[in-house]
């Protein structure tokens, strides 16, 4: 009785899909037992390789394998699953090796008797000139170890458009390794990157530690740790997904150990929120003692996350309190809330500290506008006109007020202001420490705070704990849509946990930033200079729909949280579609007409393609245009169903706002309603402030840019009237 462990390769899983569970059985067999006479694993007459074995599924269907043999342990490498017959003759033909160049692993099929390749080939002398990478066709066979008919059909690409393309059918490592050089890498670091190196020796021992260790090989095969992750990953159906494979710039990351706080960067689908998720599995599972945190803007994406990572390990430890080992995932505020309540003695210390006056009552709102409005009414008389605005002292507030724990007017006039757009004079900031005043006494009347308060009040409370010699409830905190958190929140991910190795984990794109101010990471404890990394690689949308999205953010300078400029030029895309439309309606009648004629379309295009009504996702600026859509398509006999809070629900394509699709994904997208009266808003041009304004416009292009992003294959954005200012050309 052998007990073995099992590889797989891409291809392993191009099986018919009826015998799913049969396949399940047979590699939970092979794992157990390898010598069970009803495998019938055995080797076969006339193969190329004599590691290759066959397997009986059952009476129909036989299974490839590759067997290796290193100090006592068995590993197989499962090629395919196929007819009986089918199976023979690839088996036969089959071949496991490594590239002598650079020793990745690939399983190729030759004829069953070999024949001789001399080791000299070469790409033919007229494309010894530099490719549009920059490098010669030879280069590209010593460098990188490509074949030469690959690297002479990269010569033969004239534009970087074309190469992508090839890129993109070529697909695995190689399709990756010409993707990252035509945004710029030099073949020293796609050697690096991908772990490339000719090979010490061609026995099974270099060949199973490159399947299980080299990061070129693992975008091809994946080793499978238990029994439970072999069931999920054969009968998920979904082999090539986000659970198994990763990129080497991804799993380098999940994979590290850093110094202190890390942050990592990205355009919308470039994978974040993935290498996350498989980091804070990673965390939890190197230690069943740690206290990991995953935590986010918003109530939604935080669900999100909980179900994702349930599907990518249903096993992980779970925590759902403060302070217990395990994974908690919750959103930030409800992070807030929580520690509120499990450090009550000390938020009387705490709201002393950060409002000069203790709180009776420490219970949240959610209209923080409306007391801003009448605070303004009863002390903004001294302000000035442009200043008077609900989103000027709110932001300011939020930006240097709270963060900075400022409880008197001399403490306010003193603190330097950075990042804000508007330079006060100091009668100017006793205006604001005014309507600051009249804001706070308002609060404090109706016993509320608001959430930006929540956070900070938190913050303080645990570091009060920690200053008395208390322990910060988490180990590990891991954070996603790291743009969108405000100083006070940020204070709190840094209170949560003490500083040390792998303490706090960002993943943020500055493109995206729809909610809250500008904010620089290292002002407010998350020291991350010098430990970050960009992805750029967009595995959801098409070159098409990218290159729209891009566009967008063409009209303005974006910086990231380190302060420096942030550029969108380099994200790319392997995919390809059709050309995302801009269509003009006379009227919005004939724009709800236009859009239920497009959703029927795209109803008989889902049904016939074999996804689920739900891939189909209109999407618009606001909850009352929502309302509307929905309204206005059931009367031209489109059934949709608005989604709010909850999860996109089965059935029907999805009608949702802008902001609330963050996180979301679709296979087809509609933006309604993207003209010059709703994006930007109304508001941002007409009633706030000069200086205030550059900021709102960015959250406005932002916006667009995260909506338009949402589409995985088919984009059409409509608009009557005039198009909005915010859309290209």
């Amino acid at each position: 009785m052998t007990e073995s462990q099992i590889i797989l390769s891409r291809t392993a899983m191009k099986f018919d899909p009826t015998i799913r569970s049969k396949v399940t059985a047979f590699l939970q067999k092979v794992t157990e037992n390898d010598a069970s006479k009803g495998l019938r694993i055995e080797p076969i007459h006339g193969t190329v390789d004599p590691r290759v074995r066959t397997g009986r599924v059952d009476l129909a269907y036989r299974a490839v394998l590759f067997q290796l043999d290193q100090d006592r342990e068995r590993f197989y490498v499962l090629y395919g699953i196929w007819h009986h017959d089918e199976a023979i003759e690839r088996a036969k033909r089959a071949r496991l090796s490594a590239n002598p160049l650079n020793g990745v692993p690939a399983i190729e099929e030759t004829e069953p008797t070999p024949v001789a390749v001399p080791q000299s080939a070469t790409p033919s002398p007229e494309h010894e000139l530099p490719t549009i990478l920059g490098h010669s066709a030879t280069e590209l066979v010593e460098g990188l170890g490509l074949d030469p008919d690959v690297a002479e059909q990269v010569a033969r690409c004239t534009d970087e458009d074309e190469l992508i393309v090839f890129a993109e059918k070529l697909g695995g490592w190689r399709g990756l390794a010409l993707f990252d050089m035509s945004s710029g890498d030099s073949i020293e670091q796609v050697r690096e990157q991908y772990g490339l190196s000719k090979p010490a020796d061609d026995s099974d021992a270099t060949l199973l530690d490159s399947l299980l260790r080299s990061p070129a090989a693992r975008t091809e095969f994946t080793y499978v740790e238990d029994a439970d992750e072999l069931r999920r990953i054969i009968e998920s159906g979904d082999f090539i997904a986000w659970r198994t494979w990763l990129h080497p710039s991804q799993r380098r990351v999940v994979e590290a150990t850093y110094n202190g706080s890390y942050r990592l960067s990205g355009g919308a689908g470039t994978g974040k929120t993935v290498v996350l998720l498989h980091r804070a599995r990673r965390l939890a599972r190197a230690d069943q003692r740690a206290r990991v945190l995953a935590t986010t803007f918003t109530t939604n994406l935080a669900e999100q996350m909980r179900q994702d990572l349930r599907t990518l390990d249903p096993g992980l430890p779970v925590s759902d309190s403060l302070g217990r080992p395990g994974l908690m995932v919750a959103g930030v505020d409800s992070v807030a809330a929580a520690v509120l309540r499990e450090a009550s003695d000390q938020v009387g210390a705490a709201a002393a500290q950060l409002f000069g006056s203790s709180r009776s009552s420490i219970a949240q709102r959610t209209d923080a506008a409306e007391a801003w409005r009448t605070a303004l009414a009863s002390a903004g008389s001294n302000l000035p006109e442009p200043l008077r605005s609900v989103s000027f002292v709110e932001a300011e507030y939020a930006t240097v007020v709270l963060p900075n724990r400022i409880t008197t007017l001399d403490e306010y006039v003193r603190i330097p202001r950075p990042g804000r757009g508007v330079r006060l004079s100091r009668s100017q900031r006793r205006a604001v420490w005014e309507v600051v005043l009249a804001y706070r006494a308002g609060a404090t009347t109706s016993g509320m705070i608001d959430y930006g308060e929540a956070a900070a009040l938190a913050a303080v409370a645990l570091d009060l704990r920690a200053a008395g010699g208390g322990a910060r409830p988490f180990d590990h905190v891991v954070v996603d849509e790291g743009q969108d958190l405000d100083p006070a929140h940020l204070q709190l991910i840094r209170a949560l946990v003490a500083e040390g190795p792998d303490d706090v984990f960002i993943a943020e794109d500055s493109h995206q930033r729809i909610y809250g101010q500008r904010v620089v990471m290292s002002r407010y404890g998350l020291n991350i200079r010098g430990r970050s990394s960009r992805l750029r690689l967009n595995y959801r949308t098409t070159a098409e729909n990218l290159g729209l999205a891009r566009r967008i953010l063409a009209g303005a300078d974006w910086v990231d949280a380190e302060d420096e400029p942030e550029a969108s030029s380099d994200y790319r895309s392997l995919r390809n579609g059709p050309e995302p439309r801009i269509v003009r309606a006379e009227s919005l009648t004939d724009e709800y007409d236009k859009a239920a004629e497009l959703l029927r379309t795209w109803l008989a295009e889902v049904a016939e393609q074999g996804l689920a009504r739900e891939s189909i996702g209109v999407l618009v600026r606001d909850s009352r245009q929502r309302d509307r859509v929905v309204s206005a398509l059931a009367e031209r006999g489109v059934e949709t169903r608005a989604v709010d809070r909850k999860a996109i629900s089965t059935g029907r394509p999805a009608v949702l706002t802008m902001h609330r699709s963050k996180g979301t994904e679709f296979a087809k997208v509609l933006l309604l309603g993207v003209s010059d009266r709703s994006v930007p808003a109304v508001y941002v041009s007409r009633t706030l402030p000069e200086e205030e304004r550059t900021e709102a416009m960015l959250r406005e292009r932002a916006l667009l840019y995260v909506a338009s992003s949402r589409a995985r294959d088919e984009l059409v954005i409509s608009y009557s009237g005039e198009p909005s200012s915010l859309l290209p050309g």
